[in-house]
């Protein structure tokens, strides 16, 4: 971790689920994510220091 400050977060998923973590920015102001998501439907990555991705939009 480049930052020792730490930032909550909360995303919402498209089932309206919210699901939180604490992530950090490291020098290129990428946010690494720390274990925050847990893994269900896939929607989020939960492994420690990942880079968050936005899944693709799903059609309706």
């Amino acid at each position: 971790m480049n930052s020792a400050n730490y930032n909550k977060i909360t995303k919402t998923t498209p089932k309206g689920v919210s699901q939180y973590g604490l992530y950090s920015s490291n020098s290129n102001n990428n946010k690494i994510y720390d274990n925050l998501f847990n893994n269900t439907n896939n929607f989020f990555l939960s492994s420690s220091t990942n880079i968050w991705n936005i899944p693709p939009k799903q059609s309706a």
